[in-house]
Protein backbone atom coordinates (compact mmCIF):
# COMPACT_ATOMS: atom_id res chain seq x y z
CA UNK A 1 0.00 0.00 0.00
CA UNK A 2 2.48 2.49 0.63
CA UNK A 3 4.34 1.90 -2.20
CA UNK A 4 1.38 2.14 -3.95
CA UNK A 5 0.97 5.59 -2.46
CA UNK A 6 4.69 6.53 -3.60
CA UNK A 7 4.18 5.25 -6.87
CA UNK A 8 0.70 7.63 -7.00
CA UNK A 9 2.59 10.77 -6.12
CA UNK A 10 5.80 10.50 -8.47
CA UNK A 11 3.58 9.49 -11.51
CA UNK A 12 0.80 12.21 -10.89
CA UNK A 13 0.47 14.80 -13.41
CA UNK A 14 1.06 18.22 -12.62
CA UNK A 15 -2.54 19.02 -13.85
CA UNK A 16 -3.91 16.96 -11.35
CA UNK A 17 -1.58 17.76 -8.22
CA UNK A 18 -3.44 21.74 -9.85
CA UNK A 19 -7.05 20.07 -9.43
CA UNK A 20 -6.83 18.56 -6.15
CA UNK A 21 -5.13 21.13 -4.48
CA UNK A 22 -7.82 23.89 -5.68
CA UNK A 23 -10.43 21.61 -4.85
CA UNK A 24 -8.99 21.54 -1.11
CA UNK A 25 -8.41 25.06 -0.79
CA UNK A 26 -11.58 26.04 -1.70
CA UNK A 27 -13.16 23.40 0.50
CA UNK A 28 -11.13 24.97 3.45
CA UNK A 29 -12.46 28.43 2.35
CA UNK A 30 -15.84 27.00 2.43
CA UNK A 31 -15.36 25.72 6.35
CA UNK A 32 -13.86 29.03 7.46
CA UNK A 33 -15.97 31.14 5.49
CA UNK A 34 -19.18 30.17 4.25
CA UNK A 35 -20.26 31.01 0.59
CA UNK A 36 -23.77 28.75 1.18
CA UNK A 37 -21.95 26.01 -0.65
CA UNK A 38 -20.78 27.79 -3.86
CA UNK A 39 -16.54 27.27 -3.46
CA UNK A 40 -17.80 23.70 -1.38
CA UNK A 41 -19.44 23.08 -4.10
CA UNK A 42 -16.70 23.73 -7.11
CA UNK A 43 -13.82 22.41 -4.64
CA UNK A 44 -15.49 18.60 -4.24
CA UNK A 45 -16.47 18.88 -7.91
CA UNK A 46 -12.58 19.77 -8.99
CA UNK A 47 -11.36 17.32 -5.86
CA UNK A 48 -13.85 14.51 -8.08
CA UNK A 49 -12.06 15.50 -11.34
CA UNK A 50 -8.72 15.20 -10.40
CA UNK A 51 -9.35 11.61 -8.71
CA UNK A 52 -11.51 10.48 -11.71
CA UNK A 53 -8.45 12.04 -14.21
CA UNK A 54 -5.66 10.03 -11.67
CA UNK A 55 -8.19 6.92 -11.92
CA UNK A 56 -7.90 7.40 -15.88
CA UNK A 57 -4.73 7.56 -16.44
CA UNK A 58 -3.45 4.65 -13.90
CA UNK A 59 -6.53 2.49 -14.00
CA UNK A 60 -5.40 1.78 -10.17
CA UNK A 61 -8.59 1.72 -8.21
CA UNK A 62 -6.58 1.56 -5.16
CA UNK A 63 -5.10 4.99 -6.06
CA UNK A 64 -8.82 6.42 -6.64
CA UNK A 65 -9.64 4.69 -2.98
CA UNK A 66 -6.80 6.09 -1.03
CA UNK A 67 -7.08 9.84 -2.84
CA UNK A 68 -10.70 9.27 -1.31
CA UNK A 69 -9.23 8.65 2.08
CA UNK A 70 -6.77 11.48 2.16
CA UNK A 71 -9.96 14.17 1.21
CA UNK A 72 -11.78 12.14 4.55
CA UNK A 73 -9.38 12.40 6.91
CA UNK A 74 -8.27 15.89 5.53
CA UNK A 75 -12.58 16.82 6.41
CA UNK A 76 -12.13 15.68 9.96
CA UNK A 77 -8.91 17.02 10.57
CA UNK A 78 -11.09 20.79 9.13
CA UNK A 79 -14.09 19.51 11.12
CA UNK A 80 -12.36 19.35 14.84
CA UNK A 81 -10.49 22.56 14.04
CA UNK A 82 -14.01 23.84 13.49
CA UNK A 83 -15.42 22.49 16.81
CA UNK A 84 -11.97 23.27 18.46
CA UNK A 85 -12.30 27.23 17.35
CA UNK A 86 -15.38 27.54 18.14
CA UNK A 87 -15.10 26.67 21.77
CA UNK A 88 -11.75 28.36 22.03
CA UNK A 89 -10.07 30.25 19.13
CA UNK A 90 -10.67 32.95 16.79
CA UNK A 91 -14.46 31.55 15.58
CA UNK A 92 -15.30 31.72 19.37
CA UNK A 93 -14.51 34.97 19.63
CA UNK A 94 -16.70 36.61 16.83
CA UNK A 95 -20.21 38.08 17.98
CA UNK A 96 -21.92 35.28 16.68
CA UNK A 97 -20.65 32.66 18.99
CA UNK A 98 -19.92 35.23 22.32
CA UNK A 99 -21.72 33.95 25.12
CA UNK A 100 -23.97 31.09 22.80
CA UNK A 101 -25.74 34.25 21.54
CA UNK A 102 -25.63 37.03 18.99
CA UNK A 103 -26.74 39.57 21.82
CA UNK A 104 -23.63 41.32 22.96
CA UNK A 105 -22.23 40.65 26.33
CA UNK A 106 -23.57 43.67 28.08
CA UNK A 107 -27.10 43.62 26.68
CA UNK A 108 -28.68 42.29 30.00
CA UNK A 109 -26.62 45.27 32.02
CA UNK A 110 -28.06 47.90 29.80
CA UNK A 111 -31.58 46.14 29.98
CA UNK A 112 -31.33 45.99 33.83
CA UNK A 113 -30.40 49.48 34.30
CA UNK A 114 -33.65 50.96 31.97
CA UNK A 115 -36.06 48.49 34.18
CA UNK A 116 -34.89 50.24 37.41
CA UNK A 117 -36.15 53.74 36.31
CA UNK A 118 -39.34 52.45 36.45
CA UNK A 119 -39.45 51.88 39.62
CA UNK A 120 -42.67 53.29 41.40
CA UNK A 121 -44.09 53.99 38.23
CA UNK A 122 -47.73 53.20 37.41
CA UNK A 123 -49.19 51.06 34.60
CA UNK A 124 -51.86 48.76 33.39
CA UNK A 125 -52.68 45.27 32.49
CA UNK A 126 -52.87 44.58 29.08
CA UNK A 127 -53.18 40.73 30.19
CA UNK A 128 -54.20 38.68 32.81
CA UNK A 129 -51.70 38.37 35.68
CA UNK A 130 -51.98 34.53 36.90
CA UNK A 131 -49.75 35.40 38.93
CA UNK A 132 -47.43 36.44 35.90
CA UNK A 133 -49.19 38.88 32.89
CA UNK A 134 -47.86 41.84 30.39
CA UNK A 135 -48.65 45.49 31.34
CA UNK A 136 -47.73 48.89 29.78
CA UNK A 137 -46.18 51.86 31.41
CA UNK A 138 -45.52 55.03 28.77
CA UNK A 139 -46.78 53.48 25.86
CA UNK A 140 -44.20 50.02 26.61
CA UNK A 141 -45.31 47.06 26.97
CA UNK A 142 -43.42 45.16 29.67
CA UNK A 143 -44.09 41.39 31.44
CA UNK A 144 -44.05 41.20 34.73
CA UNK A 145 -45.53 39.18 38.00
CA UNK A 146 -47.01 39.64 41.29
CA UNK A 147 -46.69 38.06 44.78
CA UNK A 148 -48.91 35.50 43.73
CA UNK A 149 -51.96 37.62 43.28
CA UNK A 150 -54.08 37.59 40.62
CA UNK A 151 -55.10 40.57 38.65
CA UNK A 152 -57.88 40.98 35.79
CA UNK A 153 -57.04 43.05 32.44
CA UNK A 154 -57.03 46.70 32.60
CA UNK A 155 -55.84 47.23 36.23
CA UNK A 156 -53.56 49.73 37.63
CA UNK A 157 -50.38 48.20 38.78
CA UNK A 158 -47.15 50.13 40.62
CA UNK A 159 -44.14 48.23 39.92
CA UNK A 160 -42.41 47.76 43.12
CA UNK A 161 -39.53 46.13 42.28
CA UNK A 162 -36.74 44.92 39.63
CA UNK A 163 -34.62 41.77 40.17
CA UNK A 164 -32.47 41.12 37.71
CA UNK A 165 -34.58 41.29 34.28
CA UNK A 166 -37.75 40.07 36.81
CA UNK A 167 -40.40 43.72 37.03
CA UNK A 168 -42.81 42.70 40.20
CA UNK A 169 -45.77 45.06 40.48
CA UNK A 170 -48.90 45.37 42.86
CA UNK A 171 -52.24 47.04 42.30
CA UNK A 172 -52.57 50.27 42.92
CA UNK A 173 -54.39 51.12 45.84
Amino acid sequence: MWQELGTMFATMQWYIYLLLAIGIIMLLIEAFTPTFGVLGGIGTALYIIGVIVQGAITGSFLQILMLFLILAVLVIIVFIVLVRSARFGLLGKTALIENKTAVPVDYSDKKRNVMRTLVGKTGITITTFHPAGKFEVDKVVYEGITNGEMLDKGVLVKIVDVEGIKIRVEKKK
